[in-house]
């Protein structure tokens, strides 16, 4: 049961720059969740959101440093992707 205000969510092309909390990876999309650092004036600046990136979707990661295991499984991803795409 959730209590309190009732929120409607809805999507929303936007450029962010978020601090990322809780990454969720499902079959379909890639959730993320945390805080936002920069955006438009429309979304509040230190609030927290979650983000679904769906198949085709444009997304920069920057992350200042990778670990071999993580930078292996992006790719991994990406070639199965690309190899659904032919």
């Amino acid at each position: 049961m959730r209590r309190g205000k009732e929120h409607k969510s809805h999507k929303k092309a936007s450029n962010t720059n978020n601090f990322v909390e809780r990454p969720e990876l499902n079959p379909e999309s890639l959730r993320i969740s945390g805080k936002i650092l920069e955006g438009p004036e429309d979304i509040p600046h230190g609030s927290y959101h979650t983000l679904t990136i769906e198949q085709n979707d444009e997304l920069l990661i920057i992350k200042g440093n990778w670990l071999k295991y993580q930078l292996d499984r992006v790719k991994e991803h990406v070639q199965k992707d690309q190899q659904h795409s032919l």
